[in-house]
């Protein structure tokens, strides 16, 4: 229910423009613009960032649907299920966040995937299917994002910019991620592996001691906009614990993760509460360290917050009595 008040919230001003949808389908010039400037007045942080929690809520609706047969699924959640979907996809259209689809849609899949119903031929070739289907989607945004309201005046070829675009962001993501690198040196102390703390809504001090770092937020649009492409502004996640900790700190950094993504890989093949609750998301965070580091990004934190907190809540909550036939429905 938060997810989707807050979604509710988010995409209220669609509800009192809804031409506006029209217009982007349509490619009308400034519709794209007209959408960015009703997100930033919309945009409540800490409110808004409840939208995150439907992930949470698809990753649940999946584990009972899929793994717990006996548990009945009332209507209304299979409805709300399917709302937070629509809502997301809406939200990829209006507000160019392509990002929103892909936190739910690939969590559902990691999830499917765990016992595939499917031949070993089909199985191997996934992985093109996925890259296809990733294509796809990004081209079928971008060609109403920008296509139609401004490059088909300056492009040939759709299939061509759209290629370009999508490896665009993962290359340009490395390249700025190791120019700012570069330029900045490592160790400026926890800056983007902290993300979540520095736009956290309530301030409770991290801005003066962000300063006290000596990390000056403007530096990286600085960088973008004399060395680098203000439009590609991804910094890799890559890099993200080398910049903050130096290259013996960035290096355990990613060694600590390493093992946090193994373990709960091994709890996700088991059928562990915590690997099928958090890993599915986690996921996505793995997939994406070549554009960001989405394990502290504010996309993610509300849902790795929560994912953890039901963890835990049920893990001490379930009986012991209980265990054998929980494992059971969630093993292989």
């Amino acid at each position: 229910m938060l997810a989707l008040g807050s979604y509710a919230l988010y995409l209220s001003p669609l509800a009192a423009n809804p031409d506006l949808l029209l217009d982007i389908f349509r490619g009308d010039p400034g519709a794209d613009y007209v959408s960015m400037e009703m997100k930033e007045h919309v945009r409540i942080p800490g409110v808004t960032s409840l939208t995150q929690l439907g992930i949470v809520y698809v990753v649940l609706f999946l584990v009972r649907r899929l793994y717990l047969p006996k548990v009945t699924i009332p209507a209304i959640e299979r409805l709300a299920f399917a709302a937070l979907i629509g809502l997301a996809v809406i939200r990829s259209v209006v507000y160019s966040e392509r990002l929103a689809a892909i936190e739910l849609l690939l969590p559902a899949v990691v999830l499917l995937c765990r016992r595939p119903k499917l031949s070993g031929a089909t199985l191997a070739v996934m992985p093109i299917i996925g890259v296809l289907l990733l294509f796809s989607y990004f081209a079928t945004l971008e060609f109403l994002r920008s296509w139609q309201d401004h490059y088909k005046y300056i492009e040939a070829d759709f299939i061509q910019f759209a290629s370009t675009r999508l490896f665009g962001y993962y290359i340009n993501a490395l390249d700025t991620g190791a120019g700012f690198l570069d330029h900045m040196g490592g160790g400026i102390g926890p800056v983007v592996t902290l993300q979540w703390l520095w736009a956290f809504p309530i301030n409770f001090g991290q801005s003066t001691l962000l300063a006290t770092i000596g990390f000056d937020v403007f530096s990286y649009n600085d960088f973008l906009y004399y060395y680098a492409n203000g439009e590609f502004n991804n910094g890799s996640g890559l890099f993200a614990p080398f910049l903050d900790f130096g290259i013996a700190g960035g290096a355990i950094c990613w060694l600590g993760l390493g093992v946090i993504s193994g373990a709960l890989f091994r709890s996700y093949l088991d059928g562990g509460l915590m690997g099928l609750l958090l890993y599915p998301s986690w996921y996505t965070s793995v997939v994406e360290i070549p554009r960001i580091f989405n394990f502290s990004n504010t996309r993610y934190f509300p849902a790795l917050v929560v994912s953890i907190i039901i963890i835990l809540w049920l893990s001490l909550s379930r009986r012991p009595a209980a265990s054998p036939s929980v494992r059971r429905s969630l093993g292989a």
